[in-house]
């Protein structure tokens, strides 16, 4: 893929390119791009530009976190006039790190101690199955907020496993990592893409996020320090409180970081587990945001391999990513 232009669609065809317009608003998304986090550049929404269908990653952590909102007016400008969409991945730091925070005080102790006890708890888990009802604020032509809904499934097994399925309003498609490469399948469009990746979760998805543009969402829960993953950029902490849902008790725990605020409602007892995320995009106009309600936990799931490593579908076509991100293969 050495020289190939990133104006290059990705599509079964490899002589179809943008035109001139299209071109010159990529090289106005590079720019940007550049100017934010140096080796990072754009690419064409288009299957796999991002898994799960949005120009701004769900997730919070390290420098996904910081990206959160970061859709320049070009991305939209060129959203709304030639639906093409565009992802900008931007990597910014937080200007002021989780330890400075907590050193300040900036962090309340008791949310910390149960975002501790949330991370602590899923890193002690070797293999897990998770469901998520996922709904998400989009900009319309009008300016106006609108909710796309849609379920996503994860299956976890440490260290080299894992399967995601996303379906709903904006598509289906699902991930498959088997310690070996990872593959990415639309099956509304029926397409297939497949990289080799490394040995570990953590790093595959990092390697997805940086080199390819692709996110997966809520997938820091499957990292080997979940707390340390999402404590890494947050300026403050607050311990709002317990809530009580249909009988159950939550931690209620609210975080700000430079670009986003989020909050997490986190079970009270012996399984700590997470059950609400709600991400608010505070930089962006109408601040929307990403929420996912999380249920039916079973941390003895026994997948067996042939889940992550099932066979395409021979009618899809294969198709390749386009590198947006350090060296090209």
């Amino acid at each position: 893929m050495r020289g190939r232009s990133r104006a290059r669609l990705l599509s079964g065809s490899q002589d179809d390119t943008y035109g001139k317009e299209e071109a010159a608003i990529l090289e106005e998304l590079k720019t940007a791009s550049d100017r934010y986090s140096g080796d990072m550049g754009v690419i064409r929404r288009s299957v796999f530009s991002m898994l799960f269908e949005r120009p701004r990653g769900w997730r919070i952590s390290g420098r996904v976190g910081t990206i959160a909102g970061r859709v320049s007016a070009a991305t939209r400008r060129y959203q709304m006039s030639r639906r093409i969409r565009i992802g900008l991945l931007l990597a910014l730091l937080a200007p002021v790190s989780a330890a400075m925070a907590q050193e300040s005080g900036n962090i309340d102790a008791r949310a910390d101690q149960v975002l501790r006890q949330m991370g602590d708890y899923l890193a002690g888990v070797p293999h897990f199955r998770v469901h998520a009802e996922v709904s998400d604020d989009g900009v319309i032509d009008t300016g106006q907020l609108v909710v796309f809904g849609r379920t996503l499934d994860m299956v976890v097994r440490r260290p080299d496993r894992l399967w995601a399925d996303m379906s709903g309003d904006l598509g289906h498609k699902r991930l498959l990592y088997d310690g070996r490469a990872a593959r990415l399948l639309d099956f509304t469009s029926g397409t297939v893409a497949e990289v080799a990746v490394p040995a570990t979760i953590e790093e595959t998805i990092n390697l997805l996020i940086d080199r390819l543009g692709v996110v997966v969402p809520l997938s820091e829960l499957a990292f080997d320090d979940p707390y340390a993953t999402l404590i890494e950029n947050v300026e403050t902490g607050t311990y709002v409180g317990i809530r009580t849902v249909d009988g159950v008790e939550y931690h209620h725990l609210a975080f700000t970081q430079a670009t986003i605020d989020w909050e997490v409602w986190i079970e009270n007892g012996a399984r700590p587990l997470p059950r609400k995320l709600v991400i608010r995009y505070k930089d962006e106009p109408g601040s929307p945001q990403f929420t996912a309600l999380l249920s039916d936990w079973d941390l003895a799931d026994t997948s067996p391999d042939a889940l992550f490593s099932a066979e395409t579908p021979l009618d899809f076509t294969a198709i390749e990513f386009i590198v947006v991100g350090g060296d090209e293969q």
